[in-house]
């Protein structure tokens, strides 16, 4: 079997240069792979250059493959069998070492959280060695994560609610909760949010109000500024809250003995994933998407039934409490910290085989004067 050229000799490689086109549609898709999560048309842009890269990387290959059996005579239709599998084995290595610098990036990037761990923390100021009793001016002013060197999870106390679910606005609650005489509020809250309950699946500490469809739950802890600022009764100076899984302290880098508390502001991190909601509801539990199905409302919610079911505690929500994810990057994301790492080494791979696809092609001017002198 003969390889058809088309009239003028000259392969596909060499006519359209893509190799080079392939090296560049590759350096394209490098940015666009890591900050994907910055805007579904980054997104689209990384599926575009990362499908145009494969698919040139696939026409060069074959073409060089069929050139090099020609060359030295060999009909590819008579073959042995054992030299048919060789070729079909290095075929498919070759194809998996395609998608591995394609398609696996794409999907490390996209559905498991190594762009949107970039995005979290390289786009957004971090407020370093601060008090937790800063935390409200500091979102006010527009940090996007912090690290403080001081604070008290009270994660002894918290409270799960239905979370995934649209929920009414609580705010006259809030008011009713602060205004009426307090028998008066737990019995409105009595009827609102039913009976306290505890979840077997999270833990025999941790209470849910209500019921969830398959167990969904968005929890709420006080923050204190210190452990003897909680013993001595003061109120507290922010929320934690996370979903899906009950709220734990802070284990920051550079915590020694009596940890800190590092983490991300709450709603800043939801206004820029909400861009993302018309994903699956499955999309992104390993590495903590599921903040995004954690309303406001619903933070108050919790925070409120936390109140409710500690009425001994000072825990007197402000009109607008700041709720933050108390918890350092490496713990928060998880496994997408780690596939960072991974989806790097594989980005440079890449780049390094469309750099040895390009130095390895023959100059158009050599392939016309071949062609000419009938080679």
């Amino acid at each position: 079997m003969t390889w058809n050229r088309p009239t003028d000799g000259m392969s596909l490689e060499h006519r359209y240069h893509l190799p080079l086109w392939a090296l560049l549609t590759y350096i394209a898709f490098t940015p666009a792979t890591v900050f994907c999560a910055w805007h579904w048309m980054v997104c689209t842009l990384m599926w575009a250059f990362g499908i145009s890269s494969f698919l040139m990387e696939g026409i060069i290959w074959v073409e060089r493959h069929i050139d090099e059996k020609q060359g030295i005579g060999e009909d590819l239709t008579n073959q042995t069998m054992c030299k048919a599998a060789r070729g079909i084995f290095r075929d498919l290595v070759q194809a998996a070492r395609f998608l591995s610098t394609t398609l696996l990036p794409m999907i490390l990037a996209s559905f498991m959280g190594a762009s949107f761990l970039v995005t979290a923390t390289w786009f957004g100021t971090s407020a370093d060695k601060c008090s937790v009793q800063q935390l409200s001016h500091l979102e006010a002013e527009g940090f996007s994560h912090f690290a403080c060197r001081d604070g008290f999870i009270a994660v002894d106390l918290q409270v799960g609610v239905p979370a995934w679910e649209m929920e009414p606005d609580v705010d006259v609650i809030l008011e009713e909760k602060f205004i009426l005489p307090p028998a008066i509020g737990r019995a409105l809250l009595e009827q609102k949010y039913a009976v306290t309950t505890t979840t077997k699946e999270l833990s025999a500490a941790v209470h849910t109000v209500n019921r969830s469809r398959g167990n969904r739950f968005g929890f709420a802890a006080p923050i204190y500024s210190s452990l003897a600022s909680f013993e001595k009764g003061d109120g507290p100076v922010a929320w934690a809250v996370k979903a899906g899984s009950p709220v734990k302290r802070s284990v920051c880098d550079e915590n020694r003995g009596m940890p800190g508390t590092c983490g991300l502001f709450a709603m800043k991190i939801r206004k820029r994933w909400q861009r993302f909601l018309v994903s699956p509801e499955w999309f992104g539990k390993a590495w903590g998407f599921n903040i995004t199905h954690f309303s406001h409302n619903q933070m108050l919610r919790a925070a409120l039934a936390v109140s409710h079911r500690n009425p001994s505690q000072n825990l007197t929500l402000h009109s607008a409490p700041t709720f933050v994810i108390a918890e350092d990057v490496r713990q928060y994301f998880g496994i997408a910290y780690t596939l960072l790492w991974v989806l790097s080494a594989l980005l440079v791979l890449g780049l390094l085989d469309r750099l040895v696809t390009l130095f390895d092609s023959k100059p158009a001017l050599v392939v016309t004067e071949e062609i000419g002198a009938g080679l």
